[in-house]
């Protein structure tokens, strides 16, 4: 979809609320996703619509339906997170530590999936994987479902609530980017957030920020995770500095706290001996 003057008049209307950079950023947004949905060229009307929806802090991505993550086109709505740049630097991550490894025929799984995005991109560099991705929420793993067959990707996935459970397999690798906000912190976040994206995948039941993660390695600890297999977080750019220590507690080994592209603490990794 290619008319510069509806895009211009699109663009112009955003600003009321958004700067040049972010209405210009979003206008790009809107149209390719327009055009690569292969329907009529949208009139002037469906674009009022959609940006009267943007201007009341509603996220694009819920209003088109659609992202691209890792080379995938995942569907996204309110029921899932909307992925994050950071949480695509993490699958890449993982994809390059494994090559340079050697080891890329594991059993993995990725706890909170959400949308699926980081299992389902597991999956798509590595197709002889075996790919589990665990939610506590039906909805997001139905999203998660029409995901894996938009791509043509076989991940199994599990309902589960990590805080109650203590029956699962053991993996080779286990990957997770948990709920890390505390309550108390939502006033710091922006409308579009907390108004429209699911608080069960941004916040932390209780006012610790860290429980998760202690989780998630106490059952690593207990069979979860295999001996020499690996584990992934992407972690709060503060309270990220605490999650190291909870590994070593552990006595996981070779942990290290990576930061993102922005310079953010944002990664914890370790191996479990």
């Amino acid at each position: 979809m290619n008319n510069p003057k509806l895009k211009q008049e699109f663009k112009k209307k955003l600003l009321a609320a958004y700067s040049a950079g972010e209405a210009t950023a979003i206008s790009e947004y809107v149209f390719y996703w327009l055009q690569q949905a292969g329907n009529p060229p949208a009139d002037e009307q469906t674009l009022q619509s959609i940006s009267d929806r943007i201007l009341q802090h509603e996220p694009v991505q819920y209003i088109l339906g659609y992202i691209e993550f890792a080379g995938l086109k995942l569907k996204i709505t309110p029921a899932v997170l909307i992925p994050r740049p950071e949480t695509e630097e993490l699958v890449f991550l993982v994809k390059d530590q494994l090559i340079s490894s050697g080891r890329t025929q594991l059993k993995v799984l990725d706890i909170g999936t959400g949308s699926g995005c980081i299992a389902l991109a597991l999956k798509g560099f590595f197709p002889m994987m075996e790919v589990h991705g665990a939610d506590i929420s039906a909805a997001a793993l139905a999203i998660a479902d029409m995901n894996s067959k938009l791509n043509n990707l076989n991940v199994k996935w599990i309902q589960k609530n990590i805080l109650q459970t203590h029956a699962w397999d053991t993996y080779d690798l286990v990957i997770s980017n948990p709920p890390y906000i505390s309550p108390e912190e939502q006033s710091t976040l922006d409308k579009n957030v907390v108004d429209h994206e699911p608080h069960i995948a941004l916040f932390t039941s209780e006012d610790d920020p860290l429980i998760f993660f202690r989780k998630t390695t106490l059952l690593c600890n207990e069979g979860l995770l295999s001996g020499n297999g690996s584990i992934f977080f992407e972690v709060h750019k503060e309270h990220g500095l605490s999650v190291p220590a909870i590994l070593e507690e552990q006595g996981f080994t070779d942990i290290e706290l990576l930061k993102d592209l922005s310079g953010n603490i944002r990664f914890v990794t370790g191996v479990r001996r």
